[in-house]
């Protein structure tokens, strides 16, 4: 992980007269769009599944955005919402557990799905203990210190344009610059839907699916 600070260099040749606070807290939202646009903050948590929903864990200064894929002891399950679990199980809060616990295989081989029964959580269902791998995509935090490494060494003209249009389109501003932050709002813009796929295809350059992996 990388200081914010070191973003800096990356906004104050196009916005020199703006405070440090207003900066940084548009480098953190520029951060945050690039990487709930693109998708490319790719992190994979492995969890003692106890047949419970269990929280998900995440790196320092980072936020959940969307779960997308999991397996349960190397097997893939698919994802389904809570409307349409309820319509197919209604019982699936407690189904395959007892007062004793979860039951390691349970009606139909085991666990089929997973299911976010809250936000920054996951559950297998039927309920199963077991070994969870689930791979999310993340952002930065409203308040993160440090950004991944990659945002910098990768995309970091990327994200100081973004950080940079911000800055220079605020209201009013005495060290705004409109027509200079347009300039630069179109090319971050453009920067995030060229790199829109290469998000969900991934550093392997894999064909992308046609199937999405929504909760």
């Amino acid at each position: 992980m990388r200081d914010i600070d070191d973003f800096l260099t990356l906004v104050l040749p196009n916005a020199p007269a703006a405070p440090e606070p207003t900066i940084l807290r548009h480098i953190r939202e520029a951060a945050a769009t690039f990487c709930r646009r693109t998708r490319l903050w790719r992190e994979v948590d492995v969890i003692a599944m106890s047949g419970r929903p269990e929280p998900i864990s995440v790196p320092p200064d980072s936020v959940l955005v969307e779960i997308t894929a999991c397996s349960l002891d190397g097997r893939p399950l698919e994802p389904i919402s809570l409307v349409e679990l309820a319509r197919l199980r209604p019982d699936w809060r407690q189904d395959g557990c007892n007062q004793d616990g979860c039951n390691q295989q349970v009606g139909n081989g085991g666990a089929r799905w997973y299911v976010a029964p809250e936000f920054g959580t996951i559950q297998v269902v039927p309920r199963n203990a077991g070994v969870a791998t689930v791979e999310f995509v993340a952002m930065p935090s409203v308040m993160a210190a440090t950004l991944p490494d990659f945002l910098f060494d990768l995309y970091g003209s990327v994200i100081g344009d973004g950080a940079s249009a911000g800055v220079l389109l605020t209201p009013d501003a005495a060290f705004g610059n409109p027509d200079l932050g347009a300039v630069l709002a179109a090319r971050f813009e453009q920067a995030l839907g060229g790199l829109c796929n290469a998000g969900r295809r991934g550093q392997q350059r894999a064909p992308t699916r046609t199937r999405g992996r929504y909760l």
